[in-house]
């Protein structure tokens, strides 16, 4: 298993509870993948640095939340930014700038989400929503601009997802508690401070930066997942015709 964010420490558990011999190797020197939180001197819960809320039905989330003794709450309706010393209400206006994508998931041919932004450059009245459209496609999807595709972006965008969303009530560190506690009875073999930087594989068998096994699991964001080099490289499937 590569990556121990929710989704790898997840598969672990499952897995090694079937009595599977299960490695999980993380590049960072702690669990939790993109969420990160902080307990904060005043605050009655930790602040979420990173991941912060539930976007969808999210049926998986939910389960580990009640499994940890934790569940989800309703979003307010205001947002405050912190900065210069101080709480301002946030004015951004996440319809505005989605709508630049309103018509790029049927664009042909497709285009990088950097090219699709550059046709705005000129319009004072839209070019700062393109930095904002870029700024949310680099923190919420983990994409590179420069490489990522405007149709799939816009897909996801308009796919209804974030139609609903909540939060963890008690925050996200109770459910990745309950994770790291379920992996340690299962007998998962976590090592943090192992970044994977080459995988090898063959039928039967894969090889990650020295690590035999007969199978592996990347469950790395994009942008990680780009860095790393496959022998032999990977391939998109051909398509059925």
């Amino acid at each position: 298993m590569i990556g121990a964010g929710a989704a790898g420490l997840n598969a672990a558990r499952k897995l090694s509870q079937r009595s599977l011999r299960t490695v999980v190797l993380e590049a960072r020197d702690r669990i939790g993948g993109r969420v990160l939180w902080k307990d904060v001197n005043g605050l009655p819960e930790p602040a979420e640095l990173g991941a912060e809320f539930i976007h969808g039905s999210a049926p998986e989330t939910h389960e580990l939340l009640r499994a940890a003794g934790s569940a989800s709450r309703p979003l307010s309706e205001e947002s405050w930014s912190y900065g210069n010393g101080r709480f301002e209400r946030d004015t951004d206006d996440f319809g505005t700038w989605a709508a630049l994508f309103e018509h790029a998931k049927d664009l042909e041919p497709d285009r990088t989400v950097d090219e699709f932004l550059a046709q705005f450059a000129a319009d004072p009245a839209v070019c700062g929503n393109t930095e904002l459209a870029r700024a949310f496609v680099e923190g919420f999807d983990a994409a590179d601009p420069a490489i990522a595709s405007v149709r799939s972006i816009a897909e996801e965008w308009t796919s209804g997802t974030d139609e609903i969303a909540t939060r963890p009530r008690d925050g996200y560190a109770p459910m990745f508690d309950y994770l790291h506690r379920a992996c340690v009875e299962a007998g998962v073999e976590l090592r943090l401070s192992e970044p994977v930087r080459r995988i090898a594989w063959r039928r039967g068998k894969v090889t990650a930066d020295g690590v035999r096994a007969r199978a592996a699991i990347v469950t790395v964001p994009v942008g990680p997942l780009t860095s790393m080099v496959f022998d032999p490289p990977l391939r998109r499937p051909r398509a059925k015709r």
